[in-house]
């Protein structure tokens, strides 16, 4: 009522306005340990900020920053940082607070590899697989041979997952240097270390055993030669394994070896069973083992006694492999040709035989393919030689004298004498009396010996009146240098000076030979190959004397030579 209006002093009128969200916190993705960050935008006045995982509020601290401010920060993120649920309350002077949204803060982990690839062993043509354990966001796999990417198809398979597969393997496959490499979605791809794939190969047979043939008691190898992995051996005969001991060694490797041989390893049908790591299991070729024995002589030789001029066979009986033979006198080897035969094989034939085919020391050396050559005991071959009997009576005698037929004495002969007059007589020295001129002419002698025959040995008997004539041809003589009969002395040649005397051996060969022949032969050799440098051995010879008188006599008879 009273004057002067009052004007008061301005006041403000703040309006002040309530919380609200106008940008929601974003959903984040990283990799473990990078920073992560949200944030939120929002309108009122005197606003405050509190991030919370849930309802759980954060504090700054360790890697948390930011925590009451518009822009959280967690920083490096850790696995228990993952969470869907982070949120911020927005508060201010006026009611009333806002919460936002729920963000997930996805934290993905960088690639690691737990368990590396093993390396493999399998057989050519099976199934090889490789796997890595990794862990990791994201991951992805690249399977590689050395720095080359391998690529499903052909035989590879799951070239990008944890698992490769190769199937069937080849020899190709096989390395050393098999790796993957691991990728996510964090940096820092993984690479495994290098695997080997090795592989096994199933056994083959390169080489079959080769039959052998050794000689009874020798060692004896076989061998087989083969490829494959782990490979193992068993030596067979026929189906029955062979055990090492005794004489067989090396049953379970590549060389089977039997040493000493026996009879009872000979076989046709050894084998070796080669197994290995891998099937399948290859059995060799059958071999043979021939064995070969030494010679052994089963029968031996026998004597022989032939007839001279018959055929003489001799026979050795004996077993070994391969056998050959050589027939011997003595040391000399026998040769087929002339009279004999068969000198190489088994039966020894002489036909027709000789005197000088006669001994006592045939054998035979029989050989094989193995040792030792064995020689057979001495045979005798005995072939009677009645050649060497020879009438020694005189061819003169004197009519009315007493003579006894003579010839050469040999143990064992059968003798048998027949002459004029139906003379006959076995005795060796028979007598003739009384001699008269029935009784001249011609005389045989048969000899006979372990049933051989000799041809007739003859002699022509001259009968002379002794007392008109004082001729006469001894019977023999002994140039023994003692005085007495020393010189082949005929009684009345030097009534003949026109005579001739031959000496001959029994064999044929001139000896002695003089014209005009005046009784001084003393037993030497005027020809041949002991020419007076030796005397003559004691025997029978053959004596011609021609008288070459008026009726041409000729006396041919045998002297015997004694010492």
């Amino acid at each position: 009522l009273c004057p002067s209006a009052q004007t008061s002093l301005d006041v403000a009128l703040v309006v002040q306005t309530p919380p609200s969200i106008t940008t929601q916190p974003l959903p984040q993705t990283l990799c473990l340990g990078a920073a992560a960050t949200m944030s939120v935008a929002a309108t009122g006045t005197g606003l405050s900020y509190q991030w919370r995982k849930g309802t759980v509020n954060l504090f700054d601290g360790a890697n948390i920053s930011g925590s009451t401010t518009a822009i959280l920060s967690i920083n490096p993120t850790t696995l228990a940082d993952a969470a869907t649920n982070y949120n911020v309350v927005v508060s201010g002077l006026c009611p009333s607070a806002q919460t936002s949204l729920d963000v997930a803060l996805v934290v993905q982990t960088p690639t690691s590899i737990g368990a590396q690839p093993n390396p493999q062993t399998v057989c050519l043509g099976a199934a090889a697989t490789m796997s890595v354990a990794a862990t990791g966001t994201g991951l992805s796999y690249q399977w590689r041979k050395g720095n080359v990417n391998l690529i499903d198809g052909a035989n590879i398979s799951g070239s990008n997952t944890a698992i490769l597969s190769i199937n069937p393997t080849t020899l190709a496959d096989a390395a050393t240097n098999y790796n993957v490499v691991v990728s996510g979605l964090c940096p820092n791809a993984q690479t495994s270390l290098d695997a080997e794939l090795i592989l096994q190969t199933s056994p083959s047979i390169g080489t079959q055993p080769l039959a052998q043939t050794v000689c009874l008691g020798a060692s004896a190898t076989m061998s087989v030669a083969a490829t494959g992995s782990g490979l193992s051996y068993q030596w067979r005969k026929g189906n029955i394994n062979l055990l090492e001991g005794a004489t067989i060694s090396g049953s379970n490797t590549s060389v089977l070896s039997i040493n000493p041989t026996t009879l009872a390893d000979a076989a046709s049908n050894y084998n070796v069973v080669v197994t290995g790591l891998c099937p399948n299991a290859q059995t060799s070729l059958d071999a043979e083992l021939i064995l070969q024995t030494a010679p052994s002589i089963g029968t031996q030789p026998n004597p022989q006694t032939v007839c001279l001029g018959a055929a003489a066979t001799m026979s050795v009986v004996a077993t070994g492999s391969g056998l050959s033979y050589q027939w011997r006198k003595g040391n000399v080897n026998l040769i087929d040709g002339a009279n004999i035969s068969g000198s190489n094989t088994a039966i020894l034939s002489i036909n027709p035989t000789t005197v000088t085919d006669a001994a006592t020391n045939y054998n035979v050396v029989v050989t094989g393919l193995c040792p030792s050559a064995q020689t057979s005991l001495d045979a005798a071959l005995v072939v009677p030689d009645l050649t060497q009997v020879a009438i020694l009576t005189d061819t003169i005698a004197c009519l009315g004298s007493d003579l006894q037929l003579q010839a050469t004495a040999i143990d064992s002969l059968s003798y048998l004498w027949v002459g004029p007059n139906d003379f006959s007589s076995d005795s060796s020295n028979p007598n003739l009396t009384n001699l008269n001129a029935t009784q001249a002419g011609s005389y045989q002698l048969l000899v006979s010996l372990q049933g051989c025959m000799s041809n007739p040995i003859v002699f022509n008997l001259n009968l002379v009146n002794c007392d008109t004539t004082d001729f006469f041809i001894p019977e023999g003589f002994s140039p023994n240098q003692d005085g007495i009969n020393d010189l082949f002395v005929i009684r009345g040649i030097q009534d003949y000076p026109q005579n001739k005397l031959l000496i001959y051996s029994r064999w044929g060969d001139r000896l002695f030979e003089a014209d005009a022949y005046a009784n001084n032969w003393d037993g030497t050799s005027s020809f041949g190959l002991i020419v007076g440098s030796e005397l003559l051995p004691i025997g029978n010879y053959f004596y011609i004397l021609q008288l070459n008188n008026s009726a041409d006599e000729v006396f041919k008879g045998v002297i015997y030579l004694s010492r």
